[in-house]
């Protein structure tokens, strides 16, 4: 009778432990669309909006934040770049400056893919944002 217990304890904990396959999903993590932002019928203030609510994770810093020397500023970025059509503009506040009738898309870039940007050093990732027309 135990051995029957432990049996369905395990499947249960198993089950628990599987993943649903959201997190991974594109919808979730992927590029947000202009066609997404549509779809939720959300009305949102701004990009820093969109993202806040579509992808929050994008908002956290990841890395380390360390001790700029001077001199080196200019080439390290210790907080969330955030690119709109290819330029540098700031940090993630730079996004509230932004309708989101006029996002084509908005991608996040770790590191290591942020570092194809240009000559900085993006400790924390970016935040790239892409405009179209109405």
């Amino acid at each position: 009778m135990r051995r029957g217990h432990l049996h369905i304890i395990c499947a249960v904990l198993l089950a628990g432990c599987v993943s649903s396959g959201e997190s991974r999903s594109p919808n979730k993590t992927g590029t947000i669309t202009h066609q997404e932002i549509e779809s939720t019928g959300l009305v949102f203030s701004s990009a820093y909006d969109v993202v806040r609510q579509l992808r929050p994770q994008w908002l956290i810093k990841r890395g380390v934040s360390t001790f700029v020397p001077t001199g080196v500023s200019d080439t390290l970025l210790d907080f969330i770049a955030v690119y709109i059509d290819n330029q540098l503009l700031g940090d993630h506040e730079t996004l509230r400056q932004l309708s989101p009738l006029f996002v084509r898309d908005i991608k996040f870039l770790d590191t290591a893919q942020a570092q194809r940007l240009g000559s900085r050093s993006h400790i924390h990732g970016a935040i790239v944002v892409r405009t179209r027309t109405r």
